[in-house]
């Protein structure tokens, strides 16, 4: 017998192993008016109340809601105010609203202006859009004569086919309106549609060019000397062994360009030092916890030896067990926490000096040859075996060719005499100085770094001074072998010794120079040779946007697992469908009013009255518009989690904006499948015994599922205004982490290090927050000609974006770096492949409709015109906006020389800039720092033992060094 609750199910298809449609899974087909109403409902007051907490939350934890005028310089934006009043939530709306967009790049940085920016032509889009489109449209479908009913009467559903017109489409066409002839207003509303985008795009894109090329020149006039070297530099991957230090590297580019190469680094690989960092930070923690007990109780603390303690958002707890009555029995030695920290702190302090010393002594000029020499030393120990070649002593090596770099190294087309005189020219030997290059220029020795061969040498002729068995044996193949064996060796020194043995200089480094013009030419050319490997040069990003975990990573390390992790992305994508056509089979009332106790929730009762009948229709409407948007909102926002923890710990990407790309083209090629999916999953769930049959009734059931599911986009989008926006303005995720740090955790017991991590800058995550964007435009795209009624629905959205996001660049956010709008480009280029499948979806909705004519052919150049469009604006926009143009360097090379700012502009340049934070030279000791700011002096007044003032280098018995509170970048 049959369990009670066992759903009945279909009959199976012969090809499937389960069941084909199960009758307990009702797939969603459509979302009516009034189930969208409900949700609308119920979304008023949950805003309406979301909004109160803001504003009574941003009253009472400001540090949340108004962080950036706490670590901003001089403040935040004109017009706020900084005491509250009665009517505040009005005058923060309106000031934000009245704020110039130039205040808006002052404050916030143009990777957030671009963002704007972005938003701001997503809802001029959709505003203008909606004056055509709804304009011209809707009465064209209102008046075509079709069956359906609410907003689907203005859909290009309601145009009945020619074959299928009834008689008010017959009255129509007896006064000269042919169905035939409202699609052909469709395609030119489409057509016009597209040429308004790329209009609207292309003037972005101006603007954007012009700022982006301000913004890499504008470090000649930047107060700030970090951002303003970030300009003069670039960054330089695969460097070869003979170049990886900081001298050879410096020679090699004066020998390019005499005289104008201001410093260089490289990366090193230091995971010993890593490591050595982090245990001293935990050691200064704990000791700065020591102390700040002291403070705040008076008492001086103590602590078992050995017991561990709980991490918690940047909040270390006591020790655990620490009480002298739990802990009589445990093991472990009681000692006094100061003196015990401070001991083990000093020792680690002069540790971590010595290993940075040594690390220095190899940045600058470079490693002992190890694993690259090792195939090198199996050859010539079996060649000396067979008594060929020159091996005398077979696997040795000395001293002096052990070293991977020479004082003047040869790469490329310079050999080491010229490389050496350049970097001595260069240095201002024979009374010429670096700040003369003509001089160099003059240098007969320029003329002769590749000195032209008396005669022509072919393939395979470089042997004519071996003997003529040798000459033998290379002809006969040994030359393809000793090629061979080269190959291996370039793949085994690349690959498996940079990733494996993992060198401890890496491949990549930083150069700057003294003027535009030299980063201009490099990162154009790209490689610098025409030989094998060649170096890949590109402009160098800012040291605060570098993720220095992952810096010495060797390029073709990288690639592989960047081409891995896009396998996997790929693959997750094409198994989308299952987690959403789950969600949407699963989250309907039909479904769960079939579990147990929840009978409550179907919509159909024979035997109730009519106000329970209503009332069941009504919840019924609520969960089937309200739910299964809820979960996929819910499910969305666990990939860029995930997309973070692949490009940031597997593919170990090297800058935090290629982490935020890689995170947005991933999520919005995710956000892409879900909107198709979304409108195949039910069509497919089901019919799929129908689709095995036949698999060309695919195409049929997709035509039929389109118009149907706007009303399920409808309900997401107003989700997504009415509480989607205030959730963001709340910002729940720093709300719920101040909250529970502040339940478990005393204030007076904090440190400064610790108060600091609480109140840390907030982040603007790109990555997450573009694709948001590009999920809702791409929407309405896709419907904005089959059902234009979800145009203006998107402009209500993209307003409520704009205002929100912007009130948050004003009063919340702080830039942790500054990339310069890089993104832009990504995210205009994505706009324009969701317009493109927008075109796509109505080209295959016409050619799938009964009785139409041309129209289908009529559109088929739009998606072609629209690649073509998007290859031109790669052309003129994307790719002038990676690096500075030559002539605007030029001319700005020029006006500093001219007016003399060049020297004062390279004196502020420091030689380090492009070190990894742990190799700073502040970060040689670290000392703990004050309990307070301001109160240098707090614990003057606390009883000290002997000895405690070790560390106290201003006077005032505190044991810290007030004037300089360091901290581990």
């Amino acid at each position: 017998m049959a369990h009670p609750y066992a759903p009945p199910y279909a009959a199976p298809h012969p090809l499937l192993p389960f069941p084909a449609t199960p009758a307990s899974i009702t797939p969603i087909s459509d979302i009516s008016l009034g189930t969208v109403l409900a949700a609308v409902y119920v979304n008023i007051p949950l805003c309406l109340l979301l909004l109160l907490s803001f504003e009574l939350l941003r009253r009472l934890l400001p540090r949340i809601f108004l962080g950036h005028h706490y670590h901003a310089e001089g403040g935040g934006p004109p017009g706020w105010a900084q005491t509250p009043g009665p009517l505040s939530g009005l005058r923060l709306w309106h000031s934000t609203f009245c704020t110039s967009w130039s205040s808006v790049l002052r404050t916030a940085g143009l990777d957030y202006y671009m963002f704007l920016r972005y938003i701001r032509l997503c809802y001029k889009l959709c505003l203008v859009s909606s004056l055509y489109c709804v304009g011209i449209l809707a009465p064209t479908y209102a008046t075509a004569g079709g069956r359906e009913q609410g907003w689907y009467r203005i859909s290009l559903k309601n145009v009945p086919a020619e074959a299928q017109a009834g008689s008010a489409a017959q009255s129509a066409a007896e006064e000269g309106i042919t169905p035939s002839m409202r699609v052909w207003v469709a395609v030119a509303v489409m057509y016009l549609l597209t040429a308004y985008t790329i209009f609207a795009i292309d003037a972005e894109y101006k603007h954007y060019l012009e700022l982006r090329m301000s913004f890499l020149s504008t470090g000649v006039s930047s107060s700030n000397p970090s951002a303003t070297q970030q300009h003069y530099s670039i960054k330089v991957e695969n460097i070869p062994l003979n170049l990886r230090s900081e001298r050879a590297l410096h020679s090699y580019f004066s020998s390019l360009f005499p005289g104008r190469v201001h410093s260089t680094s490289v990366v090193l690989a230091t995971p010993a030092l890593e490591l050595l960092s982090h245990r001293r930070l935990r050691v200064c923690r704990r000791f700065e916890k020591s102390y700040s007990s002291l403070a705040s109780t008076g008492v001086r603390p103590t602590h078992v030896v050995g017991r561990k303690r709980c991490m918690c958002f940047g909040i270390e707890s006591e020790p655990l067990c620490n009480s002298k009555v739990l802990c009589g029995c445990c093991r472990g030695e009681r000692v006094d926490s100061i003196r015990y920290y401070r001991g083990d702190l000093k020792k680690m302090n002069r540790q971590y000096g010595r290993v940075m010393r040594e690390l220095e002594a190899i940045a600058l000029r470079g490693e002992k040859g190890g694993e690259e020499g090792l195939l090198d030393r199996v050859k010539d120990g079996v060649m000396g075996k067979l008594g060929i070649g020159n091996a005398a002593t077979p696997g040795l090596m000395s001293p002096e060719s052990s070293m991977t770099v020479a004082t003047a190294p040869s790469y490329g087309s310079f050999d080491a005499h010229s490389t050496d005189e350049f970097e001595r020219l260069s240095s201002g030997e024979h009374g010429r100085t670096a700040s003369n290059p003509s001089a160099l220029l003059n240098s007969s020795f320029l003329f002769n770094a590749s000195p032209p061969r008396p005669h022509l040498i072919q393939p395979g002729g470089e042997d004519k001074h071996l003997s003529w068995w040798k000459r033998g044996v290379s002809k006969a193949g040994g030359d393809f072998l000793e090629a061979v064996w080269d190959y291996g060796k370039r793949q085994f020194s690349t690959v498996v010794v940079d990733g494996v043995f993992n060198r401890t200089v890496s491949s990549t480094g930083f150069v700057t120079f003294t003027d535009l013009q030299c980063v201009s030419i490099c990162s154009s050319i790209g490689a610098l040779t025409f030989q094998n490997q060649p170096m890949i040069v590109s402009t160098a990003p800012g040291p605060t946007d570098i993720y220095w975990d992952n810096a010495h990573i060797s390029e073709p390390v990288l690639s592989a697992k960047t081409n891995t992790a896009s396998f996997i992305v790929t693959f997750g994508a094409l198994l989308w469908s299952v987690p959403v056509a789950t969600i949407q089979g699963l989250a309907t009332t039909s479904t769960l009013s079939k579990l147990p106790g929840m009978a409550w929730l179907g919509d159909a009762c024979d035997e109730c009255e009519p106000e329970e009948a209503e009332r069941r229709k009504f919840y019924a409407n609520l969960v089937n518009g309200y739910l299964p948007v809820l979960c996929l909102l819910g499910l969305m926002q666990l990939l860029p989690l995930l997309f973070e923890l692949l490009a940031t710990h597997y593919e170990n990407r090297k800058t935090n904006a290629d982490i935020q790309r890689s995170i947005l083209r991933r999520f919005f090629f995710y956000q892409l499948a879900n909107v198709y999916v979304s409108i195949s999953a039910a069509s497919i769930l089901d019919n799929l015994s129908e689709i095995l049959d036949s698999p060309s009734s695919l195409l049929s059931n997709f035509s039929e599922m389109i118009p149907t599911v706007v009303g399920y986009f409808i309900s997401l989008i107003c989700t997504k205004i009415l509480a989607g926006l205030p959730v963001v303005l709340l910002r729940l995720g720093a709300l719920l982490r101040l909250t529970f740090l502040r339940s478990c955790f005393k204030e007076s017991q904090l440190t400064l290090r610790e108060m600091r991590e609480v109140y840390r800058k907030q982040e603007f995550m790109y990555g997450w927050e573009y694709p948001t964007q590009l999920f809702v435009i791409v929407i309405v795209f896709t419907y904005a000609v089959i059902s234009p009624i979800i145009i203006p629905i998107g402009a209500i959205y993209f307003f409520g974006a704009l205002m929100v996001y912007k009130m948050q660049a004003l009063h919340v956010y702080t830039p942790l770096y500054e990339g310069g709008g890089e993104l832009f480009p990504s995210v205009c280029h994505r706009t324009l492949v969701g317009l493109t499948c927008g075109q796509l979806t109505l080209l295959g909705y016409l050619s799938l409709r009964v009785g139409l004519g041309y129209q289908p052919f009529a559109l088929m150049p739009l998606p072609i015109v629209t690649l073509l469009v998007m290859g031109r604006q790669k052309r003129a926009y994307d790719l002038p906006s990676e690096r500075l143009s030559l002539e605007r360097a030029a001319i700005l090379d020029y006006d500093n020389a001219r007016g003399g700012a060049q020297e004062e502009l390279l004196r502020s340049f420091d030689k380090k800039a492009y070190r990894q934070p742990l190799l700073d030279p502040e970060q040689r000791e670290l000392l703990p720092m004050a309990y307070r700011e301001g109160r240098g002096n707090g614990w003057e007044a606390a009883d000290e033992e002997p000895g405690d003032a070790d560390f106290d280098s201003d006077g005032d018995g505190d044991g810290v060094e007030c004037g300089r509170p360091l901290i581990n970048r």
